[in-house]
């Protein structure tokens, strides 16, 4: 308690903050009642765990058998839905920290590939988003069809990049894998503190699973994805 009131107060050195952990305490959690088709469905379940803390600077795994609320305890901790009672007890992470949540299915926008790559982290260098997008669609070695980065050069070669007009006629063309690389890229151009990620693999074999992890891991051994 002593710990937290002294970060409420300023007087926390920025060393000691970076140890406070993310608190996922006990809990019951509503999507609350929806009508649908005439019927009322209630959704409310007692996530089952005693609770638990993640250390800063720690890669952690959420498991569990399906319908378990993997995927809300996910959403809690990135504020993406809250707790439906007023006297529950909230998941606790660090102001300071950055968040962000990746959705299960890639979310591509209509605009093009450039900007999506950048949403929520504008003014990005060229060869940094390159060096990150050639990483990822450069997993298997030999590969040299590698279309998300034909893509982007094409766009940064004929300025096209930051038009808000365009249609996003190249997510056409894409595979599943490959959406599913521009939904990870994205992440990795963010780079923020905390990052929560929901099935980050369903669209990928196990050898990009496997180098998937890797990449993850190096983030939290450097504190930062990828330079």
């Amino acid at each position: 308690l002593e710990t937290f009131e002294r970060l409420i107060e300023g007087t926390l050195s920025s060393d000691a903050a970076d140890k406070l952990p993310i608190v996922f305490p006990k809990l019951t959690f509503s999507y609350g009642s929806t009508r649908l088709m005439d019927v009322m469905w209630s959704t409310e379940w007692s996530i089952s765990t005693e609770g638990f803390e993640i250390q800063q600077g720690t890669f952690s795994v959420v498991m569990g058998e399906p319908k378990t609320g993997k995927a809300t305890v996910l959403k809690l901790m990135a504020n993406e839905c809250r707790c439906s009672h007023d006297d529950a007890v909230h998941v606790y992470v660090p102001a300071r920290l950055s968040k962000l949540y990746v959705t299960e299915e890639p979310v591509l926008l209509p605009f093009s590939l450039w900007r999506n790559l950048t949403m929520g982290r504008m003014g990005q260098k060229q060869e940094r988003v390159l060096n990150i997008l050639r990483r990822i669609e450069g997993w298997h070695e030999g590969l040299e069809e590698r279309v998300l980065n034909r893509i982007l050069e094409s766009e940064l070669s004929q300025s096209t990049q930051d038009e808000e007009e365009s249609d996003g006629k190249w997510r056409r063309i894409l595979t599943n894998a490959e959406r599913s690389y521009v939904h990870l890229a994205r992440a990795l151009i963010m780079n923020p503190d905390f990052l929560l990620m929901n099935h980050p693999t369903k669209h990928f074999g196990i050898h990009d699973t496997g180098l998937i992890g890797k990449i993850l891991r190096g983030q939290v051994c450097n504190g930062v994805l990828v330079e």
